[in-house]
């Protein structure tokens, strides 16, 4: 499975950046010397709220490829909400009035959007660094941008459908349809300007759209309604196959007639958790995860049918087994492929992280990272752009960072994090690294807050007025900060297409809906 130098240049180019981009001087010094000035403070914070001021969950967030020069954070939340924050409007933030906290951003929200209609993007040219809007009736567990200008946004609710939301027009463009189950993932294929795109859901179905195919038009909501072109059907089962140490000996029946019943059922669909499409071969390779079966599967996409009722993977393995670090295989978190895709990072609810050769997968993985807490499903890693580092969640409220090619240099199979980053009080679920700026870092978490690390360089002003955080080595001890970030209110009135600010004498029309309103947190 080597790459082309054709097809990397072809793959960058779609990115709007050459593959022998160079990055900044953050990743020619010492590793530790430059991730310990990452830094975040109370400005670069933002609390989700609801409408009866309760915290609201994030589920994910994703740095843009291209659009606002790849620096625009989307994050998804339990309310269905998709939130964009443009960090590049940080660099302008030298007093605390100018910051996420002011409501400068609030200026006259009808204005700017008259001023940005005849705009390629809306918000990109706006001066509000925060927008804010509705897309589903229920969690958004995945999202993803799309298109070579990321023109869209797609996303994957707990009402098993996947829409795709116009951030020009402000408008949801295309429903897809056909999932019966939570959607967990949500991948676009390389190459094809976001017009093809796969989901996997709890269902334990993974689903190919592709958004040039006609669809039905709905009436009641005025978008396309798509159904899948290709569909790999309960591809994650467990069965008695997989590598366990423990013997598979039957169970002695009880004399419970419901037990007998459950029993004689047939064995449910489980979960596909996470994929990734391979950018080589033309995309046609799919990597996707187990929740039960704790399996990655490769699969190519040309062997597979509508009419199939089972499709074979090309490659199976289980994390942890192959190792003799586990006595059975564990559910998989996430999927992340670096961007030439010569590694892959497998993020386990066994608390560790495997990285393999994409091709080389049977030979199972070269490294596995440990030293944090993942025993949930929401957790999730990352690579960095350049694939030196990665990125991870963890349940101890902490996000911690690997450097994999100095352990590579000294031959270190099992890698002990070089670095943690006191980022929220409660877990931390998903990850972030900005590909065109790689000194800037997104962490969510349980706690409803998102924050912005960045360099030291970047810092401006007295940022210990406003209770800063710094990245420490990881045997360092750390203090957990309570510090009280930029609080985003939603007030929802489904009767009213309008935006309430804080000014009660200011009610302008944005978004069709919902009502969002914004405020500041009281210091």
């Amino acid at each position: 499975m080597r790459t082309s130098s054709t097809l990397r240049t072809l793959f960058s180019r779609e990115l709007e950046r050459l593959s022998r981009i160079e990055y900044s001087t953050l990743f020619r010094m010492k590793s530790y010397e430059v991730l310990k000035t990452f830094w975040t403070s109370r400005r670069y914070s933002c609390e989700f709220l609801n409408d009866d001021n309760l915290p609201v969950p994030l589920f994910a967030v994703e740095f843009s490829k291209t659009v606002g020069g790849g620096q625009i954070i989307a994050t998804c939340d339990e309310d269905g909400y998709v939130t964009l924050i443009d960090t590049s409007k940080s660099s302008s933030f030298g007093t605390h009035d100018n910051g996420w906290c002011s409501a400068d951003f609030r200026e006259n929200i009808a204005e700017n959007r008259q001023k940005l209609g005849n705009t390629q993007n809306k918000f990109c040219t706006s001066d509000r660094p925060i927008v804010s809007f509705r897309v589903h009736e229920n969690a958004i567990f995945s999202l993803c941008w799309l298109g070579l200008q990321d023109q869209w946004i797609a996303t994957g609710s707990g009402d098993q459908k996947v829409k795709i939301f116009d951030i020009n027009k402000n408008v949801i463009m295309n429903t897809l349809i056909g999932h019966s189950g939570s959607i967990k993932s949500i991948k676009e294929r390389h190459m094809t300007d976001g017009k093809v795109l796969a989901s996997a859901s709890r269902d334990g179905n993974v689903m190919l759209w592709d958004t040039r195919c006609q669809g039905l038009h709905s009436q009641e909501t005025g978008d396309s309604v798509l159904r899948p072109v290709l569909i790999l059907k309960d591809i994650h089962r467990r069965d008695m196959n997989i590598p366990d140490k423990r013997e598979y000996a039957p169970k002695r029946p009880r004399y419970s007639i419901r037990h007998r019943k459950n029993s004689m059922k047939p064995n449910i669909p489980h979960g596909v958790t996470s994929l990734e499409f391979a950018p080589f071969n033309d995309s046609f390779y799919l990597y996707t995860s187990g929740a039960v079966d704790g399996a990655i599967k490769l699969w190519d996409l040309r062997r597979a049918s509508l009419k199939q009722v089972t499709a074979e993977p090309l490659s199976t393995i289980y994390p942890g087994c192959q190792e003799g670090l586990t006595d059975r295989p564990h559910g998989i978190s996430s999927l992340h492929i670096t961007e030439d895709g010569s590694n892959l990072c497998v993020s386990s609810t066994d608390s560790n992280i495997y990285l393999y050769k994409t091709g080389l997968l049977d030979r199972g993985s070269f490294m596995h990272l440990c030293g944090h807490t993942s025993s949930s499903f929401y957790i999730k890693a990352c690579f960095s752009p350049d694939g030196h580092f990665v990125l991870s969640g963890s349940a101890d409220s902490f996000a911690y960072v690997w450097d994999i090619k100095q352990s590579s240099s000294k031959s270190i199979k099992a890698n002990l994090p070089l670095l943690r980053l006191p980022a929220h009080i409660n877990e931390v679920t998903d990850v972030a690294w900005c590909k065109t700026d790689t000194t800037k870092l997104a962490t969510v978490g349980d706690d409803s807050q998102m924050k912005l690390w960045q360099t030291r360089k970047q810092q401006a002003g007295n940022e210990s007025v406003y209770e800063t955080q710094y990245a420490q080595a990881e045997s360092t001890p750390i203090e957990k900060e309570h510090s009280m970030p930029f609080k985003i209110n939603r007030q929802v009135n489904r009767q009213s297409p309008t935006v309430r600010l804080d000014n009660p004498n200011t009610l302008l029309t944005y978004f069709e809906k919902p009502i969002t309103r914004f405020c500041a947190a009281s210091h």
